[in-house]
């Protein structure tokens, strides 16, 4: 199946493989019960990825103008939509929302934050996952994190065990002989 795809476009491969498809589908070329091209071949004939294609069938389904079936592959299918005019090119599938309520909110919600602003600033910040960064903070971590790194051997740099920690397995080991016996 050809469709002409114009990778210099704006418009994505995968709407442009839509369009193409829905234009044949319009012009009586692909038929009710006509099976589309496998995605896989149809991937390589147009050189996109197969993804692209597999998108393309996607929206089609959606908008009903093909089914699916495991084995059957994707067919064509009759529908009143079909028999009307061919969408133009430039024109997108659904309606764009109007954003005049948009705005007003976004009014309202300057003025209110204009009028509720703090002046002073807070002795302590209660924010979720906010660590305290301060001198006294900053200080108490660098001296704990130079006593750990001064404490680690030339072993604790490489890569442990793929068994685990031989400490740790100990301790498991001790633990289960305590408890089974």
């Amino acid at each position: 199946m050809y469709i002409h795809l114009d990778r210099s476009s704006s418009i994505p491969l995968w709407q442009q493989i839509v369009n193409g498809i829905i234009q044949k589908i319009h012009t009586n070329t692909l038929n009710p019960d006509d099976q589309l091209t496998p995605s896989r071949v149809l991937a390589q004939e147009l050189n996109v990825s197969r993804s692209t294609v597999q998108l393309a069938y996607d929206e089609l389904l959606a908008r009903g103008y093909v089914s699916t079936s495991r084995r059957g592959g994707t067919k064509v299918i009759s529908s009143d939509h079909n028999a009307a005019s061919p969408p133009h090119q430039n024109e997108p599938p659904f309606a764009l929302p109007t954003r005049p309520h948009f705005d007003e909110a976004e009014k309202q919600m300057d003025h209110w934050l204009s009028a509720n602003q703090f002046h002073d600033t807070l002795e302590i910040d209660f924010r979720h996952q906010e660590p305290a960064i301060d001198d006294h903070f900053q200080n108490i971590w660098k001296r704990s994190l130079l006593k750990a790194l001064q404490r680690l051997n030339m072993k604790d740099w490489g890569y442990s065990s793929p068994h685990g920690l031989w400490e740790v397995r100990s301790e498991i080991r001790q633990y289960l002989s305590v408890e089974r016996g």
